[in-house]
């Protein structure tokens, strides 16, 4: 009878482990699955040489009408994607501008562009001859870094740097747009981040809506959440050490990125 109860205990043990892995993988193929528009909306625009792409929080490049977004049906190849971010632009066309704000010319060909947060996400840190590394972005193209250059979003806890050396987003006068930095790149990072005085003045912002926005966050997860649990200042709370320096992370709101 001991026998029996274990290894139902057993099975009972490995039916729930199975179950939680089916949810896992149901939620995951759900968030990975996304509703593209119909397919005479894209026959239409074909006829015209517009196609349509969309660039995940990863940075990877989907053709919009990818119905299941992963690492197999990425744009792949440096070529490709070094191309088709090297002539990312605002879409001043007047097609459907507000839907897909940017653009990436090919010839004859328009390819119209959406982003989940920014259109160039920057993937990682490199050494690079000369005395600062690079962040890379698309297939091999580079930015270079600046510590003292670091944002995080006030509202979602994301981390942005500008883009500085874009020849069409990228203003001749002016502040820079800034980009998203990669989770993982964030995780590589996180152990420079560090939290500032508690003492320091809050932010302030003045916008109640930017506060609720925080609140209903929901939070996300690693450094994410750090960020997402300190107090609102304008500094946002953090620094970052880099080589015997300490910089403080600027704080911004979705507002104040340029490019959503």
């Amino acid at each position: 009878v001991r026998f029996t109860s274990m290894a139902t205990a057993i099975l009972r043990a490995q039916a729930v482990r199975l179950a939680a892995a089916l949810t896992r993988r149901t939620t995951a193929r759900r968030c990975c699955s996304m509703s593209p528009a119909s397919r005479d909306f894209y026959g239409d625009h074909a006829a015209h040489r517009r196609y349509f792409y969309h660039v995940d929080l990863l940075g990877r490049l989907f053709t919009e009408e990818t119905s299941v977004r992963n690492v197999a049906t990425c744009v792949k190849g440096s070529k490709p994607l070094d191309f088709f971010f090297k002539n990312m632009r605002r879409n001043t066309t007047g097609v459907l501008e507000e839907t897909y704000p940017f653009i990436s010319p090919c010839g004859k060909e328009t390819n119209l562009v959406t982003a989940a947060d920014t259109p160039i996400v920057f993937g990682d840190l490199v050494a690079t001859e000369g005395p600062h590394p690079h962040l890379t972005y698309a297939g091999t193209l580079l930015q270079p870094f600046d510590p003292a250059k670091l944002h995080v979003s006030l509202a979602s806890g994301r981390l942005y740097h500008p883009l500085t050396a874009h020849r069409h987003l990228s203003p001749a006068q002016g502040e820079p747009p800034l980009m998203l930095l990669r989770s993982q790149l964030v995780s590589d990072l996180q152990q420079s981040i560090q939290a500032l005085s508690v003492n320091e003045p809050a932010h302030e912002t003045g916008l109640e809506a930017e506060e609720a926005a925080v609140a209903q966050s929901g939070g996300g997860s690693g450094t994410e959440q750090a960020f997402l649990a300190a107090p609102r200042r304008r500094d946002s709370g953090f620094a970052f050490a880099w080589k015997g320096q300490i910089y403080p992370i600027a704080g911004v709101c979705p507002a104040d990125l340029r490019y959503r």
